[in-house]
């Protein structure tokens, strides 16, 4: 093979006697981080057996971790010569449904969008029509449907072969409390770590006992410290193999286990579907369908699902009062904010900003964006350098360039380097409109924009991925700038562009009255989802089936 491809010549502690073991150890590095390794690994395995497309697909993978994005379609590519010709098996569907989709994802993140329609198309009618399985993920930022998603799902948990094993019974509750048992690999510097930290703080330790069971990597930064203190107990699981992670889990005496990764990695299913608890539930960081049968309810809320989507669904819906997403009213804004020029903005003119990573970015949605600002003199379109410092490069030329075959300077597309949260949600006040993505749009974004007093708009998407910015909207009590349509979206933007009075108006009643919206009372967003957790519970004291519900407000209808 090309020793232009190789990735490390690191070498596994042992020699490895099949590729499927070189895989298995790759895999196991994988989920540390160490890409370096499992991409020496997979090509190790690839180099055992030269016809094994899921080793290329993982090299593949290491590669554009790594920020080697052209080697990385390269090894796509091997991938799908490998297998386009022969998906009769199930094997051969995994890979060939994974090399569609990590390519397409590959080409999003650096928003190279020259085959964008053709990757959608060919990923979607692989699902469709010819049974591809693919990591459940990629498919959130295409314009699949919840169908699309459900069945991608299920699919996934298939070829993973994991089965449900049988939960423990109920057990008396110690001095009537509910135990309740976070599972996550983002119990650190991470946006789902953000959002839930005063959520643990806040629940009524009258009434629950939280515990905290990490999977992912200890950054030992100060979230990491806040988590520890935030609950009850921390357990870090994530060096034990999945039978002992859900044996400590059970042997904790676990009532409900919350899973906050769904698909997303490093995940808990191989832990969840042993059945630590007798009640599980798929929360926060995945915005879908986990297509697995031990997953009993999905919290959202009516915006994201209505009860009608529960057959896209394997997890019962349980919609929570307001909004699905809770928010942490601690974390600070900087109390100095930066002048324009220092963030590379002009001194006049208005802002459009758009913080969502560039994989979210579409041709659709820039070209609304670049109509915008030919259409308001003298404005600027801001962007986050979210990409992996590798990439950064591509993503701003890529971008620059479709600037301009949209008839855009592209000097009046600036973009803002990663930096702490509180200067982050300090230089939002420079910005006058947050512009929202679709097919998957704005979550902790949304919600930091709405937190530092910047108003947003968004476009009602058909899944749950894209359909949380209209959640944020309605609990802040901005329910007029969620729109229907990309007509009705480019509209009102344009019409806030030319209503600083109305801009204004919103503006100043985000920062006053922040504290007491649905949005940011955290305490009351305590009270609602305790009163889910208590549902499920009582259900099942009761020898009954699990069934979707919705929660009342508290206090109130």
């Amino acid at each position: 093979m090309d020793g232009s491809v190789a990735v490390s010549e690191t070498s596994p502690p042992h020699e490895p006697r099949s590729a499927a073991e070189c895989r298995a150890l790759a895999e196991g590095r994988w989920r540390k981080g160490n890409f370096v390794e499992a991409g020496a690994l997979y090509l190790r395995a690839h180099e055992l057996e030269p016809r094994d497309a899921a080793a290329l697909v993982g090299l593949g993978d290491a590669l554009f971790r790594l920020g080697r994005r052209d080697q990385a379609l390269g090894e796509y590519a091997k991938a799908l010569a490998i297998n386009s010709q022969a998906v009769a098996s199930a094997a051969h569907r995994s890979c060939y449904g994974d090399a569609l989709g990590e390519r397409a994802i590959a080409n999003r993140s650096v928003c190279d969008w020259s085959r964008v329609e053709a990757d959608e198309q060919e990923v979607i009618e692989a699902v469709r029509e010819r049974g591809a399985c693919l990591r459940p993920t990629i498919l959130l930022f295409l314009r699949s449907t919840s169908r699309d998603q459900y069945i991608c799902a299920r699919r996934q948990i298939d070829s993973l072969g994991l089965r449900a094993i049988a939960g423990p019974s109920l057990r008396a509750r110690e001095n009537g409390r509910i135990r309740l048992g976070y599972v996550s690999g983002t119990f650190r510097e991470h946006a789902v770590a953000f959002l839930i930290a005063e959520l643990f703080e806040r629940h009524d330790r009258g009434r629950f006992e939280v515990r905290a069971y990490s999977i992912g990597p200890d950054d030992d930064g100060p979230m990491r410290a806040r988590m520890r203190s935030g609950v009850d107990d921390f357990v870090d699981i994530g060096g034990l193999p999945a039978a002992d992670a859900a044996a400590r889990i059970r042997a904790d005496g676990v009532d409900i286990a919350i899973d906050l990764m769904g698909h997303m990695e490093p995940n808990a299913m191989d832990i969840l579907r042993r059945h630590p608890a007798p009640i599980q539930v798929a929360y926060l960081g995945y915005p879908g369908t986990t297509g697995a049968d031990w997953i009993d309810y999905v919290l959202a809320d009516r915006h994201l699902l209505p009860i009608t989507e529960q057959r896209n669904f394997s997890e019962r819906i349980v919609q929570l009062p307001h909004c699905y997403q809770p928010n942490d009213r601690m974390r600070p804004i900087a109390e100095r904010v930066p002048t324009r020029v220092e963030c590379g903005l002009p001194e006049r003119g208005f802002v459009f900003c758009c913080f969502n990573a560039p994989v979210k970015l579409t041709p659709e949605f820039f070209a609304i964006w670049m109509r915008l600002l030919r259409a308001v003199p003298e404005s600027v379109l801001w962007l986050l350098d979210s990409a992996a410092p590798d990439l950064l490069d591509q993503v701003r030329a890529n971008l620059r360039r479709e600037a301009s075959a949209r008839e855009v300077d592209p000097a009046r597309v600036v973009f803002a380097p990663r930096t702490e949260l509180p200067a982050h949600l300090a230089r939002h006040r420079l910005a006058d409109l947050f512009l929202d993505t679709l097919p998957y749009g704005a979550h902790t974004t949304m919600s930091d924009a709405l937190w530092a007093g910047l108003p947003a708009i968004t476009c009602l998407g058909e899944t749950f991925a894209g359909r949380v910015g209209a959640s944020l909207l309605h609990a802040a009590g901005l329910g007029e700038l969620v729109t229907r349509s990309p007509q009705e979206y480019e509209s009102l933007a344009m019409s806030l562009a030319a209503d600083p009075a109305r801009l204004a108006a919103i503006r100043d009643g985000l920062r006053r009255d922040r504290l007491s919206l649905p949005l940011f009372d955290t305490p009351r967003f305590a009270r609602g989802i305790e009163a889910a957790y208590a549902r499920m519970w009582e259900r099942a004291c009761r020898g009954m089936q699990p069934e979707p519900f919705a929660v009342a407000p508290p206090g109130g209808a």
